[in-house]
């Protein structure tokens, strides 16, 4: 009976492996709980979870790649306040400058630091996510809704 076998010992390394997954996600969204909340603006409409989604499904799972974008974004802004020029956010219609500028750029230089703490937190944990979700046990929701 070599078959029963070899079948009761799949059926149980497939339990070990849904209950170490289910031990190893729950440490992975503990440290991602860690991360500060997001600043509120408006126009972001964002939390932990859509940035590490992003990140893996528009930048290959390239952290440093989006965090430089933000970087650069944040030299453009800082530049516009020393010129005491306006940035508009054309999306929105929204003009910045002076000290609505200058708050601006400060929750874009914290979004920055949160999402070097989300890097830290999930930098190759991608993998180990699509296959929690493939077998139902979900994804970390986020802990910074706007």
């Amino acid at each position: 009976m070599p078959g029963k076998k070899v079948k009761l010992i799949a059926v149980v390394l497939a339990i070990a492996l849904v209950l170490s997954s289910v031990a190893i996600s729950n440490n992975i969204y503990a440290q991602a709980r860690a991360c500060p909340d997001l600043p509120v603006v408006p126009w972001w409409k964002t939390n932990h979870n859509k940035i590490t989604k992003h990140v893996e499904h528009y930048y290959n799972g390239k952290w440093d790649l989006y965090i430089d974008k933000w970087v650069q974004y944040r030299e453009r802004l800082i530049q516009i306040h020393e010129s005491g020029g306006i940035a508009i956010i054309k999306t929105k219609g929204v003009k910045l400058k002076g000290e609505f500028l200058k708050e601006h750029i400060s929750k874009v230089d914290k979004r920055i630091r949160i999402t070097q703490c989300l890097q830290e937190s999930h930098s190759g944990q991608f993998v180990f996510n699509d296959y929690s979700e493939k077998i139902g046990l979900g994804t970390n929701s986020g802990t910074a809704d706007l």
